[in-house]
């Protein structure tokens, strides 16, 4: 009987090892998402797209407010009332001082075009002025204007902040609108990251569950061979043992998957029940060297524009130091028209010139060396920005060079690691018939299907690898590598 039911068996046992099973992770209803998919979704509703495209939207915000601060400004102001009820001190005609009571409204309107002059930091304006003086106590009203005049206001020798702007201003604009694309390459990224995490935490499920399958199969054969006296009972105790631990290893998976199955859809803002990705089987077609891609990232990614921007940076800093520590003057001029009177049309008619200029100066006496200890401070930081971004820049050209060439090494280890993976599938077949047979132990069986599972993954942690290796190359250096265009292109 015990013959019969081996010789029953074993077919069934090896026809399970030669049919595939069938991949149980997810729902058949459910549809597959791609890699391509989940890309171009996290790129158009994640809350990390959305805050790169707010984080864009700030900075040209900001660069429009530089923008408008170069242009005439426009303002109206006005006191409207300016009451006072007090005593003040009057001198009399005798020369002594009398507290008269006060009560009085003064009242100004004025009208200003102004403009700042980049050239020179200094700052014209046209203005219109109309003053009214009531004093309630003598029950008198006058009126006093400036119907136009010109003013100028300059400070000499000092720093002037309107000659660095606009060289760093448009450089930082730039930078945004790159750093937003970066941003898009980022999140592009991390969900392919998240994407094959879950694609090989159901794998690993579905693997879990086959061997679990396959070593219930095992035990029963096992059993059978024991009672025959085929095998020993340590033989047996390591098939159960086995099977114990295919068992929690499939909880484990589980777990893993629903774990990453949430962090996927976190990410890209799926609302799904629950989702089943698919493995790539298409690898993008690459013209990658060395050159090019350095070439690339010097001529579209914001890194170099923010390299320049950090020496101008300290440029300005410098400067600053120089020309707010010594000889500063201020000059400030005017030439208008004028009139009072104790009528408000009167003010209009017939003005008298007025002209007025002003110098003011301030110099260091004795400051015990602070000037001198500025500005030297300022020169150090400069030269540390200076060693700082050639640093960085190495650096950076070094971390192109490895990706790139990553890349490359991982074209031809794909097919290998393939290859593999399909070696050891085929390789753990014909252990498990043979182990039917009685040809090998246990022992060989388990490690053949240890090294079917490890083959498996391996080949998709290269996959993965080459994926996350792509899209870091275009963040490095935004360019498509694909269709050979900087990606900028795109997003103009």
């Amino acid at each position: 009987m015990k013959q019969q039911l081996l010789i029953f068996t074993i077919p069934l046992f090896i026809i399970f090892f030669r049919v595939p099973m069938p991949a149980r992770a997810q729902a058949p209803e459910k549809k597959p998402l791609m890699l391509s998919e989940v890309v171009e979704m996290v790129r158009e509703q994640s809350v990390a797209a959305l805050l790169a495209e707010t984080e864009r939207e700030n900075s040209y915000w900001q660069f429009r407010t530089y923008r408008a601060n170069l242009y005439p400004q426009v303002r109206l102001s006005s006191t409207l009332p300016d009451f006072a009820k007090t005593y003040s001190p009057i001198t009399q005609d005798n020369g002594s001082v009398e507290f008269q009571p006060v009560r009085n409204n003064n009242s100004v309107l004025n009208l200003e075009l102004s403009q700042n002059i980049g050239l020179t930091g200094g700052e014209i304006f046209v203005s219109s002025e109309l003053r009214r003086f009531d004093d309630f106590e003598r029950k008198q009203t006058r009126y006093s204007s400036n119907p136009v005049f010109v003013g100028y206001r300059q400070s000499i020798f000092s720093y002037n902040p309107f000659r660095w702007d606009r060289k760093i201003q448009p450089l930082r604009y730039e930078s945004s609108r790159r750093e937003y694309l970066t941003g898009l390459e980022s999140v592009s990224l991390r969900a392919t990251r998240f994407y094959f995490n879950l694609l090989l935490a159901q794998i690993n499920f579905t693997m879990a569950q086959q061997n679990v399958e396959n070593g219930q199969k095992t035990l029963d054969i096992a059993k059978v061979k024991h009672e025959m006296g085929k095998i020993s009972e340590n033989d047996l105790l390591q098939v159960k043992y086995n099977l114990l631990n295919d068992r929690n290893a499939l909880a484990r998976a589980r777990q893993d998957m629903q774990t990453a199955d949430l962090l996927l859809k976190s990410y890209v803002g799926l609302t799904r029940e629950g989702i089943e990705v698919v493995e790539p089987t298409e690898i993008p077609e690459l013209s990658i060297n060395q050159e090019l891609a350095l070439s690339e990232a010097k001529r579209n990614k914001e890194t170099e524009l923010n390299f320049q921007i950090r020496e101008l940076e300290a440029g300005s800093a410098l400067d600053y130091a120089k020309k707010n520590n010594g000889l500063n003057a201020e000059l400030f001029a005017t030439l208008g028209l004028v009139n009072a009177s104790g009528r408000v049309g009167e003010v209009y008619q017939d003005p008298i010139d007025q002209q007025t200029v002003r110098l003011g100066l301030s110099i260091p006496i004795m400051d015990w060396g602070r000037s001198k200890a500025r500005v030297k401070t300022a020169e150090a930081n400069q030269k540390l920005v200076e060693y700082s971004v050639r640093q960085d820049q190495i650096n950076f050209e070094q971390e192109i060079i490895t990706q790139a060439e990553l890349i490359r090494s991982l074209e031809s280890q794909l097919p290998v690691a393939e290859e593999a993976a399909v070696v050891a599938r085929q390789r753990y077949r014909i252990a498990g018939e043979s182990f039917a047979l009685g040809k090998i132990s246990i022992t060989e069986l388990s490690i053949a299907q240890n090294q079917k599972d490890q083959a498996r993954r391996t080949y998709l942690q290269s996959l993965q690898l080459y994926w996350e290796s792509y899209y870091n190359l275009r963040k490095l250096t935004l360019y498509d590598f694909e269709r050979q265009k900087p990606i900028l292109e795109d997003r103009q």
